[in-house]
């Protein structure tokens, strides 16, 4: 079905292109002035993305860079040095809860403001049909995409999808169909210190700093909780060691501290607490990051810390894992992975209960004393 429609498609925009003479590429026209990036996706997935946006940055330094992304992911990126203006759609189809159709205005509104600002080229990151639709809809001569879902009559520029590459070189090779060259390289955002100043103190000189996420958006990524109890204990017997958990208030109840055995003083509780975008703030002033495949993550390893990755075995971690030279990755390998299931369906979960706990404390031991290998 998906052949069908982008033979159908390309049949019926070359018949359109041939009658309307707009069949443009940017390598062949003058440099764009004003530049649309779309990534509708989850946090992890935006933070995959700076690096080409960067890039692209560094070949356009004049341009007018706006970046369209879920609307709860706006306020992380406001820190973002690369961009101009960071617009937040709040009803999307890959929100968690599913996208609501008869909220569609917003959709409507968002199309009409964007096809208004007249940009010259668009760069959509994800390659997925209803992405892609959107972006015709706008009528912006030059749109550059993948269309793995079908949409490639859509583009004007449509780029082979690596399947074996990492997700930030698949965006680094769409923003080199505008010129952009840079290495493909993490930056930290650029964020107000005191942001959260008023939840956390500061650091005591000596500490190290230590963040853990015990959450994942999904089942199959998460670590059991008597994995990172086993966790929590063994860094409190790291000498000067501070611990600060992160996450969201419902994920407390995954892991309590009552009954651990470890020195409440050296453990903060920040669950619920701190907003998205407070923790690169809080990153800045940390030492080390511990957690699975999720979000925050990669915000550890765009703010430059070190990160060891618990990695569940529903995706590939050479192609998705935190995009840092700074990187641990913890894994059990099992014959079922990548499965790609939100669900783990064996009553183990194999691939997470199998990352031995002391060697998260070993690694996490090395990396703060300054002699762990990446």
């Amino acid at each position: 079905g998906m052949t069908l429609l982008d033979a159908a498609g390309q049949a019926a925009s070359a018949i359109v292109r041939t009658v309307s003479f707009k069949n443009l590429r940017v390598s062949r026209g003058p440099a764009p002035k004003k530049i649309l990036l779309i990534r509708l996706d989850h946090i992890g997935d935006v933070m995959l993305t700076r690096p080409a946006v960067r890039s692209l940055r560094e070949k356009y330094p004049s341009a007018q860079i706006d970046w369209l992304v879920p609307s709860e992911v706006r306020d992380l990126l406001q820190g973002d040095t690369s961009v101009n203006r960071i617009l937040g759609l709040t009803n999307h189809w890959f929100r968690r809860g599913g996208f609501m159709f008869r909220e569609w205005s917003e959709i409507f509104q968002w199309m009409l403001r964007l096809r208004a600002e007249k940009y010259d080229a668009a760069v959509e990151f994800r390659g997925d049909l209803r992405s892609l639709v959107f972006l015709f809809l706008l009528n912006i001569p030059v749109r550059i995409g993948y269309g793995i879902t079908g949409g490639k009559f859509l583009l004007t520029q449509c780029a082979d999808y690596d399947w074996m590459a990492h997700q930030a070189e698949l965006c680094g090779n769409l923003v080199r169909l505008l010129g952009a060259s840079a290495p493909l390289l993490q930056r930290p955002l650029v964020t107000q210190p005191d942001l959260f100043s008023q939840d956390i103190p500061a650091k005591s000189p000596g500490i190290k700093r230590v963040i853990v996420h015990a959450g994942a958006g999904y089942p199959s990524k998460l670590w059991p909780s008597e994995n990172f109890e086993a966790l929590l204990r063994g860094l409190c017997g790291l000498p000067e060691v501070e611990i600060v958990l992160i996450g969201t208030a419902a994920e407390k109840s995954s892991l309590t501290l009552m009954s651990l055995g470890v020195d409440k003083n050296r453990v903060l509780d920040c669950r619920g607490v701190l907003a998205l975008d407070q923790l690169p703030p809080l990153m800045l002033t940390s030492d080390l990051f511990i957690g699975g495949d999720s979000g925050p993550a990669h915000i550890a390893a765009a703010q430059g810390i070190p990160v060891i990755s618990l990695f569940s075995g529903a995706n590939d971690a050479e192609l998705w894992k935190p995009w840092t030279p700074r990187l641990v990755l913890l894994r059990h390998p099992v014959p079922c992975s990548p499965c790609g299931l939100s669900v783990c369906p064996l009553p183990d979960h194999p691939c997470m209960k199998g990352i031995d706990p002391a060697k998260a404390v070993q690694a996490a031991s090395g990396l703060l004393e300054g002699t762990s290998a990446s």
